[in-house]
């Protein structure tokens, strides 16, 4: 999943993001709303062999309520420019996020805005429609795929999106939001999960 994972760079923010499909002449990649906020175009950074190759995307969805769970861009490249680079694509699975808990999951991003760097955790619980994981991320690693093996095959399933706790604290954990949230939003469907109990989560976007 190293090479379908992407350093994304908007005007006054660094984030990460996950190439998830191909569309006819278009392809796109998943990261967060607060990664992209209401900047138009990004430019995505993916390394191969070590060697940074980027291309220029426009943002063409955005869904952001925070009572929904909702935290989610998606940017459009073109998928000629994109084949130059040729990185693999993970595809979503929106699974119930009660099924997500224990499993191991595989990430990567761009930590403090670096290169890419891939790392392994689990998922620990489900609280209030926001999974939680450790080993706790860092900033940049905001709009990272967290991707889980089902049936044998590799899924980006939630998106990278909060610090819950304190950076330098082990006990901290991460939060993530299920790409089932996603899918529902495309369709229309939006969750409520109420302001107070997101509150209580003290939750900090690392971007």
């Amino acid at each position: 999943m190293f090479g379908a994972s992407c350093r994304v760079s908007v005007e006054g923010a660094r984030g990460s993001g996950l190439f998830v499909y191909y569309q006819g002449q278009k392809a796109y990649v998943l990261t967060n709303y607060h990664v992209v906020q209401n900047n138009m175009t990004a430019t995505l950074d993916f390394w191969t062999n070590h060697v940074r190759q980027s291309v220029r995307g426009k943002v063409v969805k955005r869904f952001s309520d925070r009572r929904a769970n909702l935290d989610f861009a998606i940017i459009e490249i073109d998928a000629d420019e994109l084949k130059k680079i040729d990185p693999p694509y993970i595809p979503l699975a929106p699974v119930d996020p009660t099924s997500l808990t224990g499993r191991k999951i595989y990430a990567a991003g761009g930590p403090k805005g670096w290169f890419v760097q891939s790392w392994r955790g689990s998922n620990e619980s489900v609280e209030s429609g926001l999974v939680l994981f450790s080993p706790h991320p860092v900033p940049g690693q905001s709009g990272s795929g967290v991707c889980t093996i089902i049936d044998g095959q590799i899924y980006a399933v939630e998106v990278l999106t909060y610090l819950l706790g304190d950076e330098n604290s082990d006990s901290s954990k991460g939060g993530a939001l299920p790409v089932l949230y996603l899918a529902n939003a495309l369709r229309g469907v939006r969750y409520d999960f109420g302001d107070a109990t997101n509150k209580s989560l003290d939750r900090k976007s690392v971007v």
